[in-house]
This record gives C-alpha cells, structure tokens and sequence, in this order.
C-alpha cells in the first residue's frame, strides 16, 4: 500500500475529484481578481462576498468526508470553514450588530468546540481500537 493510502485510509487511483473542481475554481477566481485589478476585465466583485468561499470549500470538504471511511478530518475541516465562512458572512453584513472588532471571539469559541470534538473522536477511536 502506497503512502498515500495509508495516510488518510483509503486508495486513491487518480485526481479525486472534488478538490479538482475546487483547485480549478479558486484559479479561476484568483485570475479574475487580478485582471480586476489590473483594469483588463471589468466584473465587479464585491468584498462582501468572500465568507462564500470558505463556506462552499468547506461543504465541498464536509461531503468529501462522508464518503470516506475515516472521514473525522476531513468533517472537521469542513466544518471550520464553514464556520468561517458563517462568521464572516454575519461580520460582513452586521447581523446581530457584529463587526470585526466585536466577533472576533466567535472564533476562539469555534476553535474551541473544534478541539473538543477532535478530542471526543481520538478517544472514541481509541476505546474501539482496544476492544
């Protein structure tokens, strides 16, 4: 079994699809930003609209995670940026009043449940490891 197989306990004959489409439009997006900003291409992109993507990564990362057998990372992963991406968009659009000078606690809160349950799963793992 190849390295690869090993570390995240599944094998992996080719490009797994999700972060193909994922890596492809994040290219996408980034050359859109810089022929903005280099006055070459005139789409409006506003910046109010960035917590989208950390929020369709981390759903994109989430449903990866379902389909794997040891998928504990990578719904963890999902779900933090998914969190990110709630933050900011409640930051951005000043839900509840928040900016970034009073949200920014939501954060460490995030952090924190995120090391809990990563906690909560190594132990689980290693109850049913030693039965």
């Amino acid at each position: 079994m190849n390295q690869a197989a090993s570390a995240d306990g599944g094998h992996h004959d080719g490009p797994r699809g999700a972060q193909v489409v994922i890596g492809l439009a994040i290219m996408l997006l980034g050359v859109s930003f810089l022929f903005e900003r280099m006055d070459m291409w005139h789409v409006h992109l506003s910046r109010h609209l960035w917590p989208l993507f950390p929020l369709f990564f981390g759903l994109a990362r989430l449903l990866e995670g379902l389909r794997r057998t040891r998928r504990g990372r990578y719904v963890r992963g999902g779900m933090w940026m998914i969190n990110i991406g709630i933050w900011g968009l409640l930051t951005e659009f000043h839900v509840f009043g928040l900016d970034y000078d009073t949200s920014w606690p939501l954060l460490i809160i995030a952090a924190g449940i995120n090391m809990v349950w990563k906690s909560i799963e190594c132990s689980r793992a290693g109850r049913v490891q030693s039965n």
